[in-house]
């Protein structure tokens, strides 16, 4: 059958069904035409010839998957492709590699792109100082998609990204979290150190300078939280434009961690454990001794012209937890709605 006796609706069959992953051979098979007539019709509607290596794939493959970043998922995946992610613009694929006990995460990917498991484990030797080998267990998702690689590249996931990523603006403010836990979860820790009796909480990530210094701005935009900036040598010889940020403070670490975990469905069992195991230290260390309701009833009696010394008494609670609970709240006008963060309660 000749491409100009197809109707049009045939026509959107074609295309529909070879940018869902069938083959020409396969789509002309089922409709008993040429498989030139079909890709005489791909040309026509402007869509590119896939390689033959993707062509005759033995695995279908969901890859228009990234043409639209519109959900948790796939902000959560590009976050872990701007970290452990690495892209082949020659051969049109790219891979994710981590260690086998977050295996799971990548068979979550392989079963919303592929519709099964195509996760494979390998073995990794390192050798440490020239001295001596570590051999490491990982796992590893391969996906050969020029059109997939073709869209990272496009959204900033580019090859040899080591030392030139940066945030994508153009992602929707409400996948930020999604795509930074992505960021944490590949680059980034979430530490509990035991110093002198005490638990000193902390968050870390590395990456470029450019990168840092966007997540700087949007923290600061959207959680009122600061981060401190570190210069890191990864390597004396090269560009040296990577650096690492830390947030300290039990209050600050909190309202990040809550926010990046909030209502999330997929993330790196280990890093959750983390924040669960520093949502049991900050309980015993901050919010055991001041409660929403007591810090709201502060800032409601110096509002309503109560002396630091009046609240003191009435409450029960010292001179210095009082004045610092006004200081961090900066006694503009207060709400039961604002005073919902832990940022109200004094500092560890």
């Amino acid at each position: 059958m000749m491409a100009g006796k197809l109707t049009e609706e045939q026509r959107q069959d074609i295309c529909k069904a070879y940018e869902q992953g069938k083959s020409g051979p396969i789509i002309a098979k089922e409709l008993q035409i040429n498989c030139s007539t079909v890709y005489d019709v791909l040309k026509k509607n402007g869509i590119t010839i896939k390689k033959l290596t993707e062509a005759n794939r033995k695995y279908w493959l969901n890859d228009t998957w990234l043409d639209n970043i519109d959900c948790e998922d796939k902000a959560y995946f590009l976050g872990l492709m701007w970290t452990d992610g690495n892209v082949n613009k020659d051969c049109g694929k790219f891979n994710l590699s981590f260690k086998e006990d977050d295996k799971y995460v990548l068979e979550y990917f392989s079963n919303i792109l592929y519709g099964t498991n195509r996760v494979k484990s390998r073995v990794r030797n390192h050798v440490i100082f020239k001295t001596y080998e570590v051999v490491s267990n990982y796992a590893e998702l391969y996906i050969n998609s020029s059109n997939m690689t073709r869209k990272l590249i496009n959204l900033g996931c580019i090859p040899n990204k080591t030392y030139s990523t940066r945030f994508p603006e153009w992602l929707n403010e409400d996948l930020y979290r999604h795509f930074i836990r992505g960021l944490i979860d590949g680059d980034g820790s979430i530490l509990l150190t035991h110093s002198a009796g005490k638990i000193r909480p902390s968050v870390e990530f590395t990456g470029t300078i450019e990168i840092i210094n966007d997540l700087e701005e949007i923290l600061l935009k959207y959680l009122y939280i600061d981060i401190y900036i570190n210069k890191r040598n990864r390597n004396k010889e090269s560009i040296n434009n990577i650096r690492s940020f830390r947030i300290y403070g039990f209050n600050k670490i909190k309202k990040f961690l809550d926010w990046i975990y909030q209502d999330s469905n997929i993330y790196f069992k280990r890093k959750y454990d983390k924040y669960i195991e520093f949502l049991q230290a900050y309980d015993d260390a901050v919010g055991k001794r001041f409660t929403i309701e007591q810090v709201y009833d502060i800032c409601k009696l110096f509002d309503n012209g109560y002396s630091i010394i009046d609240i003191s008494d009435q409450l029960d609670i010292s001179q210095s937890s009082v004045r610092k609970i006004l200081k961090r709240n900066n006694r503009t006008q207060v709400s039961l709605d604002i005073i919902t963060t832990p940022d109200y309660l004094p500092d560890v």
